[in-house]
């Protein structure tokens, strides 16, 4: 997802031209979102996996408060990006409150479930940072200038996934991730 958020901008001119920029900041809110979404929602199936149903239905009825609550306090603002930005918040707080329940379900504390994934975030985010800068150094090169938007969104898209696929799977194997030896094995 923070792949997906980085490479937004090379996404949307690849696919749009820049007539759609504007909601390119909004893509990427909501990508960084989905981070939260999909960590709650494994969450969610381990509290189900334990027989935890009704710490479940609470956890997803305090999640459909705090979206509504997050909905009606920008709503009023009528701005789209704040409205984008009160999602976000209303998901990392959900996540918070799934972390809590999970810890008292499962007997794990908060710290031991963070620092379980610490080294896969800290990958991905340094992984992240590498396509950022090269995106930034590419635009400011001026060569890409004289493509058309399409061509030059389709170069940094296609560039920007294997410099990050590529640094991705390499700082996992420098960092001996137990996850990558699983997902190779699988495959």
């Amino acid at each position: 997802m923070g792949g997906i958020a980085v490479l937004g901008a090379p996404l949307f001119h690849t696919l749009f031209g820049h007539k759609w920029d504007a909601a390119i900041i909004l893509f990427q809110i909501l990508t960084v979102r989905g981070i939260f979404v999909v960590l709650t929602s494994l969450y969610s199936n381990y509290l189900l996996a334990l027989g935890y149903g009704r710490r479940l239905f609470a956890l997803e009825v305090a999640k459909d408060l705090l979206i509504l609550a997050a909905i009606l306090s920008t709503v009023w603002f009528g701005s789209v990006p704040l409205l984008v930005w009160g999602q976000l918040a209303a998901s990392v707080v959900t996540y918070v409150v799934s972390l809590l329940i999970l810890r008292r379900a499962a007997g794990f504390s908060v710290r031991a479930m963070v620092r379980d994934l610490l080294p896969s975030m800290a990958i991905a985010g340094v992984s992240c940072l590498v396509v950022a800068v090269a995106l930034y150094t590419a635009g400011l090169s001026g060569w890409l200038s004289l493509l058309s938007a399409n061509m030059a969104g389709l170069i940094q898209l296609g560039g920007g996934l294997l410099l990050g696929i590529g640094s991705y799977l390499l700082l996992c194997r420098l960092a001996h991730l137990p996850e990558l030896r699983e997902a190779v094995r699988m495959l």
